[in-house]
């Protein structure tokens, strides 16, 4: 990545400063405004054409981050499915040497995923990769200048800000905003007749803002709810999965309750065993899945467990769960991006009740590069 693309990626301020006690509410209620900037750059991102080139020529793409990233690259290759019929391999960036080092050739390309440009494990994909003499390195980053954007053929920029909370809120919005374009996109170029437009896209930044608005009491009953829970499960199933995963990091992350992210299907097989009377499973629900998902909340239920989920608006799911939180209605493919907003501010609410700081939780740092 050279350094006058750098210089030429536009670089849009925030709207408004708004004061909060702790950097993580502030950032999760910017995602709005980082959404609706990030599509206004990509709408006029030169490279995208050429990203989206890179991705229909090559014979695998790679798709590799850590933790809350590596969250978005899973979401991501749902959407590429889906939407572009396309496959694409997630890694862990840590395994991804060991898992696919040997099989990777000039032909491929790899999708590198840092919110700060710095991560560690994916620096070490990159070296491995630049010793064998193979540079088709894709990044999606929200530090433009730092040296994984630098070392990248290509770089997608998340238009975030700095994120100075620890736990990441917005720049996984970002992340899988930029995602589910990509695959949109791609879809466009083969001919498919993609289930999102880009007219729908544009909807997408008021969606988190009515999101916020709608779940942030809902999400403070749930702390409640929730109690001084020490351990739970969170589900999901296709698309969900993903934000069954990254709600899970965020409890972990700040509250320090252990909360198994799993795919809802596999909990029948062993875990389910754990479930007693009121003991808490959470699950996120997108309308494709609805029936699918009816079925393991019953399975929940009729052993005692409590059932707290989060979905589209319907009745009938309402009534199965013992705390529900519905989300304003919308594209399903944009499920997963609304869903996680009340999962954050629960995480961030279940916090503040034990009596923990957010923003800087024990024994976890963060990268945080200055341009």
């Amino acid at each position: 990545m050279n350094r006058k693309l750098i210089k030429n990626i536009p670089v849009i301020k925030d709207a408004k400063k708004v004061k909060h006690k702790h950097f993580m509410i502030k950032e999760i209620k910017e995602s709005p405004q980082k959404a609706k900037e990030l599509l206004r750059l990509l709408k006029k991102y030169p490279y995208v054409p050429k990203i989206i080139d890179e991705i229909y020529n090559a014979e695998n793409v790679y798709i590799t981050g850590a933790g809350t990233s590596f969250h978005a690259g899973l979401l991501g290759t749902y959407y590429f499915n889906k939407l572009a019929h396309t496959k694409t391999i997630i890694s862990f960036a840590a395994e991804f040497i060991e898992r696919f080092g040997d099989s990777f050739t000039d032909k491929d390309s790899l999708i590198g995923i840092s919110q700060s440009g710095e991560t560690k494990d994916v620096k070490n994909v990159m070296d491995f990769l630049e010793h064998k003499k193979y540079k088709k390195i894709l990044s999606i980053i929200n530090i433009v200048k730092s040296s994984i954007a630098l070392r990248s053929r290509f770089i997608v920029p998340l238009a975030c800000d700095p994120e100075i909370a620890v736990p990441a809120t917005k720049t996984f919005v970002n992340e899988i905003i930029t995602f589910l374009y990509l695959a949109m996109t791609l879809a466009k170029k083969k001919g498919i007749t993609s289930q999102v437009t880009y007219k729908d896209m544009e909807k997408l930044p008021d969606l988190l803002a009515e999101t916020i608005e709608k779940t942030e009491p809902s999400a403070k009953a749930a702390a409640k709810f929730l109690g001084k829970t020490k351990e739970f499960y969170s589900v999901g199933y296709g698309i969900t999965y993903p934000v069954a995963l990254e709600s899970a990091l965020k409890i972990k992350e700040i509250t320090y309750a252990h909360c198994e992210g799993m795919y809802s299907s596999e909990f029948k097989h062993g875990p389910i065993s754990i479930v007693t009377k009121n003991y808490p499973v959470m699950f996120t629900i997108a309308k494709s899945n609805k029936n699918i998902m009816l079925g393991h909340i019953n399975e929940v239920l009729c052993r005692g467990g409590k059932v707290l989920a989060v979905g589209p608006e319907d009745k009938e799911l309402k009534k199965q769960s013992n705390f529900y939180i519905p989300l304003p209605d919308a594209n399903q493919f944009f499920t997963p991006i609304l869903a996680v907003i009340p999962f954050q501010l629960i995480a961030y609410y279940l916090c503040l009740q034990k009596g923990y700081n957010p923003d800087q939780p024990r024994n976890i740092s963060k990268t945080v590069t200055v341009a």
